[in-house]
């Protein structure tokens, strides 16, 4: 790097007066500062990243039972209103052709789906033709109990002409 007269620290001029009266009432004082601008600067970073999972484990039973189970009960959407009889459809992944599991609300709006294995299920439900509902992405742990309540929606279908 070159510099142009430039020293490299700083030059302080300070006007000294003499006299004792003068110095009591007066005083100026003058700094030159000079500084280079172009200067490096390097910046190191090191990201710190921390994870954690929970791990149970059985120590003495062998465990051969993984499977979970859904649980909820299906609602009208618009008046919150518990609705029976409701047909349910359980579908493997985003899959929405062959379901895994088939099922009816009881009396009291409750369903339960049991022994399915652990993974990502879709949950269709309808009442006839006009009260339908669709779910994604249930994601069902092993052993897990997974509470999904069902708020059916009313669809105006059109006919057909």
């Amino acid at each position: 790097m070159i510099k142009d007269n430039i020293p490299d620290k700083e030059e302080v001029e300070v006007e000294v007066v003499n006299d004792k009266e003068a110095s009591l009432s007066t005083q100026e004082s003058h700094q030159k500062n000079i500084q280079d601008l172009d200067q490096e600067q390097s910046v190191v970073s090191k990201p710190f990243q921390f994870n954690s999972q929970n791990l149970s484990l059985i120590l003495g039973e062998e465990k051969k039972d993984y499977s979970g189970k859904i649980v909820g009960i299906t609602y009208l959407d618009k008046y919150n209103q518990i609705v029976p009889d409701v047909t349910i459809l359980l579908y493997f992944g985003s899959d929405h052709e062959y379901p895994v599991c088939r099922t009816n609300s009881d009396k009291n709006g409750k369903y339960i789906i049991e022994n399915i294995p652990p993974g990502y299920y879709t949950i269709e439900a309808y009442i006839g033709k006009n009260f339908v509902y669709s779910s994604h992405f249930i994601k069902v742990l092993p052993c897990e109990k997974v509470e999904h309540s069902i708020f059916l929606k009313y669809i105006k279908k059109r006919e057909s002409y």
